[in-house]
Formats: C-alpha cells, structure tokens, sequence
C-alpha cells in the first residue's frame, strides 16, 4: 500500500458518491410462453428484477445477455416488458450518470431521436 496515500474505509465513503449498479443477464423473456406451468417464469424474474432495482435505489441496470429469448419477440412478451419498464424506469428521478461518448455514434439513420434514451426529451 502508498504510504502517501490516507486509508479509506467504506463507512467513510459519502453517499452522494456511490453509484449503485445492478447487474441482470439472460432473463430470456418470452422462453417457454406457450407452457401452462412455466409460462411466465421469464417475465416475473424480469419483474424481480425491476422490484429488486427500486428497493435499492440502483442509478443503473446493466443488463447483460439476453433480454428477450427470441429475436423477435411475441406481441405479449413485448407489451408486458415495455409496461414493466413504464413502471418501474420512468420518473421524475434524475438520471446521474452520464455518458461521455459521442451519443449519434449509435444513432440509426434517418431518425430524429438519440441513441441514448435517458436523453430523449420526450421519455423524461
């Protein structure tokens, strides 16, 4: 260890400067939809998910692997995640992280809105 450098502990460490991010992979929304049993297995654990991020207070969801099971998804996987997603990420929060690269190098041609959808005027 720097013997320059003072200890930090985690009890010393102020709130304002925690960012709290949660991790998700694979949730696989729409796998199995057709089964009577297993159904709505997928979409409940992306619910969970979303419950899980409000009880903590999380600034961010870093959702890695699949969100959907299928490439495109049915009408019904779609609807119940976008109304997951209205519920549970749309607010008057302030979004505190900031992306610092160039937010059009993933913009799609020939449309209007910004790739980064925290910056979309018309979602916040």
């Amino acid at each position: 260890m720097d013997e320059n450098r003072p200890e930090t502990r985690i009890q010393d460490r102020k709130e304002e400067d925690l960012i709290r991010i949660m991790l998700a992979t694979d949730c696989h929304i729409g796998v199995h939809e057709r089964d009577p049993v297993r159904g709505q297995d997928s979409i409940n654990t992306f619910k969970e998910v979303l419950q899980l991020a409000s009880k903590y207070d999380v600034d961010m969801i870093l959702m890695a692997g699949d969100l959907f099971h299928e490439n495109r998804p049915s009408r019904e996987s779609l609807y119940q995640t976008i109304s997951l997603l209205r519920e549970h990420t749309l607010g008057d929060k302030p979004v505190s992280i900031e992306l610092l690269s160039d937010p059009n190098d993933g913009k799609a041609a020939g449309y209007g809105f910004p790739a980064i959808n925290y910056e979309d005027p018309n979602l916040n």
